[in-house]
């Protein structure tokens, strides 16, 4: 599955921080860790007990001796189903809310531009291949660590999901 993806640019490059990485299955959540050049990371993913949110704790490390410049995104596609054939229409309908705790520099809402590498494209919906990015910058220090927490959730109504975005939670140690 490749329509939901926590990315990381950097030097020019973009690295996909999940898929290759190293996982823990536990009881509540998944833990994601591993390396790119320059970069270790540690991902948490949760759902809150009783929650329609999904929490995405990245914690990135610098492990160079100078200042890091990296872009993070969370992506995810709008597809409500087994392809992407009723992607615009769930677009449309949806009550999904993506967010960065903490705020995000901007957001992608083309799938095209996104993939592309055009992480500033600000083109509105509707659209017709359309997803949902929000992209969080950051100048990590030497030898120093940042967490970036995402949410990703939903409700009947944008209310009802913006809502559930903000009801915080940890996952059991």
């Amino acid at each position: 599955n490749r329509g939901e993806m926590l990315l990381c640019r950097v030097g020019g490059k973009v690295y996909d921080l999940i898929r290759g990485s190293e996982a823990r299955f536990e009881p509540g959540r998944a833990v994601y860790t591993g390396r790119i050049p320059g970069l270790r990371f540690r991902v948490t993913v949760w759902v809150p007990s009783g929650s329609a949110a999904k929490r995405v704790e990245l914690e990135c490390g610098n492990e160079t001796d100078s200042p890091l410049e990296a872009e993070f995104a969370y992506y995810c596609e709008p597809v409500l189903g087994v392809d992407r054939n009723a992607s615009r229409l769930s677009a449309i309908r949806g009550s999904m809310y993506l967010t960065a705790e903490g705020g995000a520099e901007s957001c992608c809402c083309d799938r095209g531009a996104f993939l592309s590498g055009r992480w500033s494209d600000h083109v509105l919906a509707p659209l017709p291949d359309p997803c949902a990015a929000v992209i969080v910058p950051r100048k990590l220090p030497p030898k120093r660590s940042e967490k970036i927490p995402f949410v990703l959730s939903f409700g009947k109504t944008p209310e009802e999901a913006k809502a559930a975005a903000g009801r915080k939670s940890r996952p059991e140690e």
